[in-house]
């Protein structure tokens, strides 16, 4: 798992000279067994990128869940559960500290 996060960490980050990247559409599972930490903050931009292209190559990009399939809704869910995750902590990483 945590080699699957360093490999797509290091896909985004190649994009970072402006070329434009092709990624692979990945697997609901793929998808469920992706998580981000603190430690991925600074590469929030191109991590949203990569996650939107996701949800372009499911065609769930923009459409409302009610025009979605069970299995759609599903991976529609998980990509803006981890976006909007990301945005959360990166905006407020102290936010589970007492």
């Amino acid at each position: 798992m945590k080699s699957l996060v360093v490999a797509l960490l290091a896909l985004v980050m190649a994009g970072a000279n402006g070329q434009m990247l092709v990624y692979p559409k990945l697997t609901y599972q793929q998808l469920m067994n992706l998580n981000y930490g603190p430690e991925s903050c600074p590469y929030i931009d191109r991590i949203v990128n990569y996650l939107e292209t996701q949800q372009i190559y499911w065609n769930v990009f923009n459409v409302p869940p009610e025009m979605l399939n069970n299995s759609d809704r599903l991976v529609n869910l998980r990509i803006r559960a981890i976006i909007w995750g990301l945005r959360v902590d990166c905006s407020n990483p102290d936010r589970y500290k007492k």
